[in-house]
């Protein structure tokens, strides 16, 4: 739903303009590119666990990084394990 920046309204869409000659008019007008960006690919973020990436072998967690550093890291891995 769209907002009014003024007063919070509720605003509603009139019409929509699909002809590329007059967008391009448009654009131009304002000063603004007429051709699309390039496409970038999309990356993983170096935060996200679970995946694996690029830098996935140096992700570690703030608990996985403490147990390794008390030497309680063998016993993480193994906790899961019946």
């Amino acid at each position: 739903m769209l907002a009014c920046p003024d007063c919070g309204g509720r605003l509603r869409l009139l019409a929509t303009i699909e002809d590329r000659a007059v967008v391009e008019k448009i654009l131009t007008h304002l000063g603004l590119p007429v051709d699309l960006p390039q496409s970038a690919a999309a990356r993983t973020p170096e935060w996200l666990p679970g995946v694996l990436g690029p830098t996935a072998s140096s992700y570690t967690t703030p608990a996985i990084a403490a147990a390794k550093r008390s030497g309680a890291g063998s016993s993480l891995m193994a906790s899961g394990d019946p």
